[in-house]
């Protein structure tokens, strides 16, 4: 049942991105989707720490289940204060400085309330995570997942994107809430240990916190890099921001579509981090070797047969589910595809250093990518001036600074296991990449139909080459058969 939260979660999410440019146009999903992403970047590192440290309190003493619950609610709710209310005062600078549009300012306070409320709603997950309920909490997740795009595609056809925001703010408060219902908040008369509680959330809470903005970050700087180029150029304060919003909605479009290898292959983690941690246990350098080398192989052949037609085809592929002015975002979705796919080994690595124990040599190194991408869009994106070219100058960015990170990540498992990847394996993936990119490049892809069509044959070009050089075989099918089959570790 936990994968199938997961299915549902990662659905209904594609859904809302794809519901949303039929609702609102382009000015009002970027408006929206640049909001969305500075929230998606705090909650999701908010629910990933919050609940590893409670669960993590809970696991081992049964006893102090209660405790540990009202403990994190303690702590949840001094992060809802300083986090929701910190932000919430911050938004006016946010909307008029950093974005340049007073008018976000009501947005950023509806994104204060979502984020107050997940810090209080993952105290209570991460309770029911450590008392190994899943089932329940499956039920929570699924819940969630149903409601938060009820909220925000309502509250977009009646209210644009300020509308979309507070649906999604009254969807979290509400999820929030029956989980206090259900749950209770905890007992226990204990002192609440902050120290204890803070050394294994703030590690975990970087790590994500890096992870999540290496993945979003580069729109909303986007859409603040182009307002400020446009104003520079002699634009009206409305013009600069419409046109800045504009083009983050475009960006945000061919994110949605380069973001789904990365959420499918992203189940990997599942299978590998016990592995890796178990090996790193028992002190089977060999084991450990073999994980390593399996995992990201495995992810590289996957990921490249989701990447390599979607970025062929990426203008027939944005045609699937989007109006005709988002073809705009079709070049940025070419480079962003195949971006991605050195993000998500990244990603993968990441996770097989923290489960040989190696969490600071992660953090660092995820530490080190966003510095990388932020510094690449400032840069990148200002050279370029306005224009098309410039969202393809931040997915070049957020692309190169993924590669690096790649490499450094590579280069610190080598030091740990040995050798990482099996080079042979990389130039016939790549190669393999190269004729599947082709095929549904030259394949017509001017209609929904053709585009699918497109994508299916790159994609079995690209698994045909593999076959003919003899890099597939029943490995990959019953590793495939796990990934599909696992279950989150709690």
């Amino acid at each position: 049942m936990t994968m199938s939260s997961k299915a549902v979660f990662i659905t209904t999410g594609l859904g809302v991105q794809v519901a949303l440019p039929h609702l609102l146009d382009a000015e009002q999903f970027g408006r929206y989707s640049t909001v969305a992403a500075v929230t998606a970047i705090i909650t999701n590192t908010l629910v990933a720490a919050t609940i590893q440290t409670v669960s993590r309190r809970v696991v081992g003493d049964e006893s102090r289940a209660d405790h540990a619950q009202r403990e994190g609610l303690v702590m949840g709710a001094a992060l809802a204060a300083c986090l929701g209310g910190g932000f919430a005062t911050v938004s006016p600078w946010l909307a008029e400085r950093w974005q340049g549009d007073a008018s976000l300012t009501p947005l950023f306070v509806c994104a204060a309330v979502v984020m107050a409320s997940y810090a209080l709603y993952a105290a209570q997950i991460g309770a029911v995570n450590g008392r190994r309920r899943f089932a329940q909490q499956a039920r929570f997740d699924m819940g969630f997942a149903l409601l938060r795009p009820i909220g925000i595609v309502v509250g977009a056809a009646l209210g644009a994107a300020g509308g979309a925001l507070l649906g999604f703010a009254l969807a979290a408060v509400v999820i929030c809430a029956v989980a206090f219902g259900i749950l209770g908040a905890g007992r226990g008369t204990s002192a609440v240990d902050r120290r204890a509680w803070l050394r294994f959330f703030l590690p975990v809470a970087v790590y994500h916190a890096c992870l999540n903005a290496i993945l979003q970050i580069d729109q909303p700087l986007l859409r603040a890099t182009v307002a400020d180029l446009a104003a520079a150029s002699g634009q009206v304060a409305a013009e600069a921001t419409a046109l800045a919003s504009r083009t983050a909605g475009f960006y945000r479009a061919a994110q949605t579509f380069a973001f789904v290898p990365y959420q499918l292959i992203v189940a990997v983690t599942f299978v590998v981090f016990p592995t890796v941690a178990r090996a790193t246990h028992e002190g089977d350098a060999d084991a450990l070797r073999r994980a390593v080398r399996g995992a990201m192989r495995f992810s590289l052949l996957v990921l490249l047969a989701m990447a390599a037609p979607i970025a062929g085809a990426s203008d027939g592929v944005m045609r699937i589910a989007y109006p005709e002015e988002y073809l705009a975002g079709a070049p940025a979705l070419g480079v962003l595809a195949l971006g991605l796919v050195p993000f998500s080994m990244f990603a993968i690595g990441a996770a097989v250093l923290a489960g040989a124990g190696r969490e600071r040599a992660a953090a660092g190194l995820s530490a080190f990518a966003l510095l990388l991408v932020v510094a690449g869009n400032l840069l990148a994106v200002r050279a370029v001036g306005l224009g098309p070219s410039s969202i393809v100058a931040a997915a070049i960015a957020t692309s190169v600074g993924a590669t690096v990170a790649l490499v450094g990540t590579v280069a610190v498992l080598r030091a740990l296991v040995g050798s990482v990847m099996p080079w042979g394996s990389v130039a016939r993936a790549g190669l393999s990449a190269c004729i599947g990119w082709a095929v549904a490049h030259v394949v017509p892809h001017d209609s929904r139909i053709q585009a699918l069509v497109a994508c299916a044959v790159g994609c079995a070009a690209y698994l045909g080459g593999l076959v003919l050089l003899r890099e597939v075989g029943a490995r990959e099918f019953e590793l495939m058969r796990r990934v599909l089959s696992a279950r989150r570790p709690r």
